[in-house]
Order: C-alpha cells, then structure tokens, then sequence
C-alpha cells in the first residue's frame, strides 16, 4: 500500500465521519464563517470613517460592543436547507471543506442602535439589571450561540494575530466586561423562567403537584389493600394448617414420651428382678463350694460376718497352694501421658522450640519437659501412629531443634530465640519450617567448616613452633 492510497482513505474517512483533519467539526467552519462575516458588517456600518487598513481590527471596543449586540438582539429566523452547488469527489484531498452557497449573512443596525443607545455598564463591570431587564429580548439567542460567536471572534483575532495586523493581547480584547455579558447569557434562562414561572417543578413543589392525581392514589391505594387482604387471608390459612399438623405431632411425642417411661420402669422392674437371681444364685454357689471343698483337698470358705456374697467371692478368688495361679492381664502400653502426641502448626523458630521443651505457651505439653522429655522416655514408640508424611516433618523438627541448641550455647534465651525468628523470617518469601530447616543445616555445615579451618590452622602453628 502506498502513500497515495493511504491518503485516499484517510479522506474517505473524514467525508464518512465529517471531520477534517484538524478533528473538528466540518459544520463548525461555516458556522464561525457566518459570524466573522457579520462581524465585518458590523465594522462596515459602524465605523465607515475608519481606514481599510484598521477597519476589521478585533480591538477591545469593537469585540465588547459586537458580542453586546448579538447577546441582546432577537433570533434571526432560520432559512431553507441549501445544498451544494457542486459534487466533491471525497477521494480527491483538493478540497478539504464542501464547496456550499454563499450564506445570506445580515447586520440589523436599528437593533444596534437601540441596544447600544439603552446599555449601561457599571464601574467594576457588572451589567445593571435596571437596564438589562428591559433589554432581555423576546426570543434571544441561547448561550450555545453566544459561545460559538465568542469562538469566532477569538479564531478571528488569532489569525490577525497571525498575519501581524492585530497587537491587543487577547486578556484585554476579550477581558472582564466581555466575559461578564456570557455570563449573564449563560444565566439568562434560568433567571428568566423563575421571572416568568417557567421553572420545572422541583421535590418542593410535588405535594401540590400530587393533588391533581388523588383519585389515582386512591384507586392504588385500594388496589394494594385488596391484594393485601388476600395474601393476609392465605397466610392465617397456611398458620391454622400448621398449628393443625403442630398439634398432631405433640400429641404423638407425647404418647412417645409415655410409652418411654413406661419401657424405663419395665427395665427397672428387670433389672431388680435379674439382681435378686444373681443373688441367690451366688448364695447357692457358696452352699455347693462348702460342700465340695473337703473333696478336693482345700480350706471351706469362711462365711461373711454381714451374709454378702461379695467378702465370699473374695475368700473364693484367694488360691490355695495346689491351685494354679490366674495370670494378670497387663495394662495396655499406650495409655500413658503423650501418646499419639502430635505437634502444633509452627509459624516461627520460638514456636518450635517452646513446643520441643514444653515451655512458654505450651508450657507441660504434652508432659513435662516436652516433647524432648518425651522422646527421651518412650523414644519412637508414642508416635507409632504417625503416617509416613508425620514422621517426615517430626524428623525435620528434630534436625532444626539440633541445629538451634548447637547455635544457642550460652546465648541469654531471649536474644537467641528473636534472633531465630528473624532467621525463620527471613528464610525465604513465604516462611516455613522446610525453608528454616535448609537454612539452619547451611549455617551449620558452614560453622563446622570454619571450626575445622580453625583447628588446621592451631595445628599448623603448634607444628611450627
């Protein structure tokens, strides 16, 4: 692709999107046209005495008196839509604009005179509203208008600029009394409606507003009530259906509830019954044990001073020399203090090690002395639950805790442990006890190293000398 045919469709862009190349409008052009044109005739009337050269100078009287002329004069009736007087090929960049007829532009010099011949100006530049509020046209023109004439006029005064015809700096063509007649175009309307009871209604003024509609409201109103009704009287319907089904259901826990404690005194009643069995059938027992003691070569069973069966069974439980002896059943060997023990989440290195020696917050955990203590008594016994994965992580506790005592020596506890959790802290960008435990074991290959530098170089001396 070309240059050529770049250019080709940037033009075809701005006809389709009607903006030049400078990003503006291609109405906006005529528009200012217009007015600049209306601005020449107003110098042309006005000041016929003064030089050509001077004439169509923007100098500060002029623009203050042509932007008070066109912010109180009437609106100019809009006339038919021309068209173009010829086609433009939009793929020729030749003509930037559409060539359009000539606009019928006018000056009204009797609206001139009057406005001119009628308008004050204070001292500090305000407009007197004693004499703008007779000077208010009927059918002025809006402030879009007053600001696109403004835009002409400075489009205008640059371009003098420009060609070196004009030397008045812009603060002062277009100083504080031109800016104070926009602005008063800027707040006519509104000011002008309020005068005239044009303003729309605001949330003051809806209560008076709202009267003409009460029939309306009504009409919701009973609507809404009626809709309301209904959905009350389906509600107390679904709430009797309840209480209903509720009643049902209580009177059924409380047949259940019966039947409970009816089962619960029947039980009771059994369970007498079965203790008085067991009774007789233990006094029985004694009677035959009597009997039959002689026979097989033991002591008789002395009675009970108070006839239970309980100091009896005892004289029966007691061996005689003949007899062999019950073996006791040993207690099982995982009811001691800390088995199954596991450790507590660690978040830093005086975690670990108050958990280890049961000190600090887990003071006596899970005996005294720790978990160290624990190790000590039983070994690996109480943690022979553990999964593969535990067992791991308490191998890795163990290897840290061994590195830590080696780096404490005689260290005060305090320093040593804030000293521990800055290394833990420091370990890696998420902190955990297997980047902790890389660290430690590399600080303690690296001790050892220099230990044994050390050792060499006492040896070497002690050979020397």
């Amino acid at each position: 692709m070309d240059n050529t045919q770049i250019d080709i469709g940037i033009d075809s862009m701005r006809a389709v999107t009607n903006v030049d190349k400078h990003g503006m409008t291609k109405n906006t052009p005529k528009a200012y046209e217009a007015k600049q044109k209306e601005f020449i005739l107003f110098c042309d009337t006005c000041y016929p005495t003064e030089s050509a050269a001077t004439r169509h100078t923007l100098d500060p009287n002029k623009a203050l008196r042509f932007i008070i002329y066109a912010a109180f004069r009437e609106q100019k009736t809009r006339g038919p839509k021309r068209k173009r007087k010829d086609a433009v090929d939009v793929l020729s960049p030749v003509e930037e604009l559409p060539v359009v007829k000539e606009r019928n532009v006018t000056f009204d010099r009797e609206q001139y005179n009057r406005i001119i011949d009628c308008f004050v100006m204070n001292a500090e530049g305000t407009l007197d509203s004693k004499f703008t509020d007779a000077l208010e046209p009927e059918n002025g023109v809006g402030f879009n208008v007053l600001n696109s004439t403004k835009a002409a006029l400075k489009q205008m005064w640059r371009r003098q600029r420009d060609n070196g015809v004009n030397t008045f700096p812009e603060d002062i063509v277009f100083g504080q009394k031109f800016c104070s007649v926009v602005l008063h175009v800027k707040q006519r309307k509104s000011r002008m409606d309020k005068k005239n009871f044009k303003e729309k209604f605001d949330h003051n003024s809806a209560p008076m507003e709202a009267v003409e509609h009460i029939s309306v409201i009504d009409d919701s109103f009973e609507q809404f009530n009626a809709g309301l009704n209904a959905k009350l009287s389906s509600l107390q319907t679904s709430i009797s259906a309840c209480e209903a089904v509720a009643q049902r259901n209580a009177a059924e826990i409380r047949q259940i509830m019966k039947g409970v404690s009816e089962n619960k005194q029947i039980m009771k009643d059994t369970i007498a019954t079965n203790q008085q069995i067991l009774r007789k059938l233990g006094q029985f027992l004694l009677q035959i044990g009597d009997a039959a003691a002689p026979m097989m070569g033991g002591s008789p069973i002395p009675k009970a001073e108070k006839g239970g069966y309980v100091a009896a069974s005892a004289a029966v439980a007691t061996p005689s020399p003949t007899s062999r002896p019950i073996p006791c059943p040993t207690p099982r060997s995982d009811t001691y203090p800390g088995y199954g023990y596991r450790m507590p989440p660690i978040q830093s290195a005086t975690a670990l090690w108050q958990a280890w020696y049961g000190v600090g917050r887990y003071l006596n955990k899970p005996i005294p002395g720790g978990v160290d203590a624990l190790v000590s008594q039983r070994k690996t016994h109480w943690r022979k639950e553990y999964e593969n994965s535990e067992n791991r992580m308490f191998s890795r506790f163990k290897q840290v805790i061994a590195c830590m005592k080696e780096e404490k020596k005689d260290k005060p506890d305090l320093l040593f442990l804030k000293e521990m959790d800055v290394l833990y802290q420091t370990a890696a960008k998420a902190p955990s006890i297997s980047r902790f435990q890389i660290v430690m074991v590399e600080r303690r290959k690296r001790r050892l190293a220099e230990d044994a530098a050390l050792r060499e170089v006492g040896e070497v001396i002690t050979h020397t000398h």
